[in-house]
């Protein structure tokens, strides 16, 4: 689970890059605390658009704390029916990790089939990306078409995540953990999205 704080960050970057009619997808979303404060800071801030002008998906095989657009399904499971066209799609957020990003690059494999607007992470540095020089052999060539439009690696340092259901064995209070690595905070926008203009991929 990320820190709040942390999808404060997240949440204000990603705003410009939104567009009015869009579908927000977080395909982990844990207590699905992301798509809420989005929604709220569409509500909220200054913005030549709002809320009710967006779809808000949240998918994870857990419960969520916030039931609001959850939905209760593995992400896996989600077909393109589903969701809107890649134009309107923008899917993340923090997938689980695994061994050597393993994890982290199947979630982001089902997120290239989609082929959304825009792809964004909180994954390890060490993730290869569906960019044309850092896939690394991960992806197909044919999904390689994004760019890194913001990528940072101090925003989320510290206390960044917190695992619930774990315990100090003595206290019974929750573990207060953080990352000694941070992981890194990364925007992807499709290529063919130049100058927030869409031009059909499909």
């Amino acid at each position: 689970f990320t820190q709040p704080s942390k999808l404060e960050v997240v949440t204000d970057y990603l705003l410009f890059f939104l567009r009015p009619g869009d579908c927000l997808v977080d395909f982990s979303c844990g207590s699905n605390e992301f798509l809420l404060m989005l929604e709220r800071k569409l509500t909220q801030e200054n913005l030549p658009f709002n809320s009710q002008q967006f779809q808000f998906k949240g998918y994870d095989i857990l419960p969520a704390q916030f039931h609001r657009n959850f939905e209760m399904l593995n992400w896996f499971d989600v077909k393109q029916n589903m969701l809107a066209r890649g134009e309107q799609l923008v899917i993340g957020l923090n997938p689980p990790f695994g061994v050597n990003n393993k994890l982290a690059i199947k979630f982001i494999l089902h997120a290239l089939k989609f082929r959304p607007r825009i792809i964004v992470l909180i994954v390890p540095q060490t993730t290869p990306l569906p960019t044309p020089t850092e896939h690394s052999g991960k992806y197909k060539l044919e999904y390689c078409n994004y760019r890194v439009v913001h990528r940072n690696i101090n925003e989320l340092s510290g206390h960044s995540f917190f695992f619930p259901g774990s315990f100090q064995s003595e206290t019974g209070e929750n573990v207060e953990d953080y990352n000694i690595s941070p992981p890194a905070f990364i925007i992807l926008e499709h290529v063919k999205a130049t100058n927030r203009q869409w031009q059909s991929v499909m």
